[in-house]
């Protein structure tokens, strides 16, 4: 703990109390915040936003809850007169939902992976150079994701809830999105082929164009046993890779470097940045592009097309 966590940085909500809303409330806590959570169920402090901030002062907040909620909860934070910085976790909300209500506001989006020392590496390697191709990875067996819970019960396999391979992985986008810019035009194969006992999409497969990257693809699911998350950039001039589970990272035929992460590592730094008002985390822009992007690939693939940024289905902030 740093001398700055060690100030009591004040009170910190945390709306929701599933694995990641856990979490967060443990790094806050570990951070020097007095937090208090919101949660539906018995397990948190107050059942309702509104008890929570007619109760005690809130000075920052994180939006945890299921991803098909985020929206209503950020917005009754703000109807509720908070007026501090918010984060709201990934992915901003589900598919085709608008989020005019947070348009302008000091929000932060949950893609905590611009933190690993991995990520920082090779955005710094890359320094805004076009990619000719690139190729993202990342796999996790659901049944085994979360230790404890039933996976048929998590949010992750419920449809109403926002859940999918695609919206549950899709740092990856936001990776692409920071790294090389706006996505131009998508085609897409996925849905639900395993068999998980899951209402939503267990597998997605993208190519993209962006604006500094002539072909990108990007492959999710819930099926891989092992548990991976990599990247291969191939530059006119390098060739990088970059293992997100070990942390190596190697530039063309370089010895391979070391920069693991802790577990809760990226997520402080993430809070961090929030709190400093730094503009690494994810802005509303970028998540808004994201889901823009998660919205395209369901409808190419969902009609065998290519589309492009111009047929975005949901409106511009």
């Amino acid at each position: 703990m740093t001398g700055q966590e060690q100030q009591s940085p004040g009170n910190a909500l945390v709306v929701g109390s599933g694995s990641i809303g856990k979490r967060h409330a443990a790094i806050l806590r570990d951070m020097g915040f007095a937090v208090s959570v919101v949660s539906r169920h018995a397990t948190g402090a107050f059942r309702t936003i509104d008890a929570a901030l007619t109760s005690v002062t809130c000075d920052y907040a994180v939006v945890a809850s299921e991803t098909s909620r985020h929206l209503a909860d950020a917005a009754a934070l703000r109807e509720g007169g908070f007026k501090g910085p918010m984060l709201v976790e990934k992915p901003l909300c589900a598919p085709g939902q608008p989020d005019d209500s947070l348009i302008g506001r000091n929000v932060r989006v949950g893609y905590q992976l611009r933190f690993h020392p991995a990520m920082r590496w090779l955005k710094q390697e890359l320094d805004g150079a076009t990619a000719i191709s690139v190729q993202a990875y990342v796999g996790q067996y659901l049944p085994t994701w979360r230790p404890g819970q039933d996976y048929r019960l998590t949010e992750s396999a419920v449809a109403d809830a926002g859940g999918g391979a695609l919206n549950d992985l899709s740092h990856e986008l936001d990776m692409l999105d920071w790294l090389f810019g706006e996505w131009r035009s998508v085609a897409a194969l996925g849905g639900h082929d395993s068999s998980l006992d899951i209402q939503t999409d267990d597998h997605f497969s993208l190519l993209c164009r962006l604006d500094r990257c002539h072909a990108a693809t990007v492959e999710l699911n819930y099926l891989d046993r092992t548990g991976r998350r990599h990247i291969v950039v191939n530059t006119d001039d390098n060739t990088y890779e970059v293992n997100l589970v070990t942390g190596i990272v190697r530039k063309n035929a370089d010895a391979p470097i070391g920069l693991a992460a802790d577990k809760d590592g990226p997520i402080r730094a993430m809070h961090r940045s929030v709190l400093s008002g730094a503009d690494v985390a994810t802005d509303l822009a970028a998540a808004r592009r994201t889901m823009d992007l998660i919205t395209a690939a369901l409808a190419a693939a969902r009609d065998q097309k290519v589309v492009t940024a111009r047929e975005s289905i949901i409106p511009s902030i």
